[in-house]
């Protein structure tokens, strides 16, 4: 689901062979350093047991910045379920953990 919405929401923006670099043992590899962070959050989406989409939030890595503001580092909806909700409702979810963390200002790259 990674791969393909990264590829989805990246089309024509990106060149087409980073697009067709993109593969799951690579995003499997990254997935596996990132949930071993433990100040990494991330909120899944699941409908009718499929995952549709995830988002996450960690400590910003913008320059000059405190320990107060937060990042929505990535947030992908699988491209059959975009405009069901689904990113919203990651959206929200990440806000909440922000505001129970301290955060004061959010980021999105």
């Amino acid at each position: 689901m990674h791969v393909q919405s990264w590829q989805s929401a990246y089309a024509g923006q990106v060149p087409p062979e980073v697009i067709d670099s993109q593969n799951e043992p690579k995003r499997s590899e990254l997935w596996l350093q990132l949930l071993r962070n433990s100040r990494y959050v991330a909120h899944v989406a699941v409908r009718n047991d499929t995952i549709c989409g995830f988002c996450s939030l960690i400590r910003s890595r913008d320059p000059g910045t405190n320990e107060l503001t937060g990042e929505i580092a990535t947030i992908y909806v699988d491209p059959a379920h975009w405009r069901s909700g689904a990113g919203k409702a990651l959206m929200d979810a990440s806000m909440e953990v922000a505001r129970a963390t301290g955060y004061r200002t959010i980021t999105l790259w």
